[in-house]
């Protein structure tokens, strides 16, 4: 298991933050790829590391489980959870329903300051060298443009769903690369829905959004597919599938 690093628990620090510590510190290692899919977690190597007792660190890894990042079976153990294509397109599917239903939203309720993080996450993005940031880094600044977009709607319930299926890590397990044709081409589609949201063109928003999470869900599973059945000469047959 990876090395992560202790945190000062001190004297005052209730039993519920250090549990919500603990899970935030696994979480990260989690998204950021320190944790392998299928790897196991043993509670008395996370206690010795974290420098704390077995007992917050069951209740973290029990948060976790809620969350969908880990399983927890019974005389087997914990490990990593590990998502099957078929999961991956349950994501899709419901991303596809919540962020069109996000989008006409956005499209009525929209403010100027929605509009600003709108496009600066678009610009962050279009800025971004993909021989220099990983996967991860630029996945990051691709949710801050759709949470922008879901923030929009001003519809919390909505934000909170859409933010669960963006904290599961099924680009960080996936083997995907980013080329900068395919950045460029969410970036462009990024754009396209901005547009359609400051023009308040709640059809044409949401019809881009079906659009754009389509594609994205080539790049999520059928180029990892293809990856396993035919390596690299296979995916250089594919065509370039938006990544967002």
């Amino acid at each position: 298991m990876c090395r992560m690093s202790a945190f000062d628990t001190g004297p005052n620090l209730q039993r519920d933050n250090v549990r919500a510590a603990v899970a935030a510190h696994i979480r990260q290692a989690i998204l950021d790829g320190q944790l392998k899919p299928g790897e196991r977690l043993k509670e008395s190597a996370l206690a010795e590391t974290f420098g704390i007792s077995r007992t917050p660190i069951r209740e973290a890894l029990m948060m976790l489980q809620t969350d969908g990042l880990i399983t927890m079976t019974p005389h087997r153990g914990t490990f990593v959870r590990a998502f099957e294509s078929s999961e991956v397109e349950d994501i899709f599917q419901l991303r596809t329903v919540l962020e069109a239903l996000s989008a006409v939203r956005a499209c009525e309720r929209r403010t100027e300051e929605d509009l600003e993080a709108m496009e600066a996450a678009v610009i962050r993005l279009d800025a971004m060298d993909v021989d220099r940031s990983g996967v991860a880094d630029i996945w990051r600044e691709n949710v801050a443009f759709h949470m922008a977009v879901a923030e929009a709607a001003h519809t919390a319930k909505l934000s909170a769903f859409l933010r669960n299926l963006f904290d599961l890590p099924i680009y960080y397990q996936r083997p995907v690369h980013y080329s900068t044709e395919q950045k460029d081409q969410f970036v462009r589609a990024h754009r396209a829905i901005f547009e359609r949201i400051r023009a308040r063109d709640a059809t044409g928003a949401e019809a881009m959004v079906k659009a754009h999470i389509s594609e994205a869900r080539v790049f999520a599973v059928e180029q990892p597919r293809l990856a396993a059945e035919g390596g690299v000469a296979a995916l250089a047959q594919a065509p370039p599938a938006d990544p967002s």
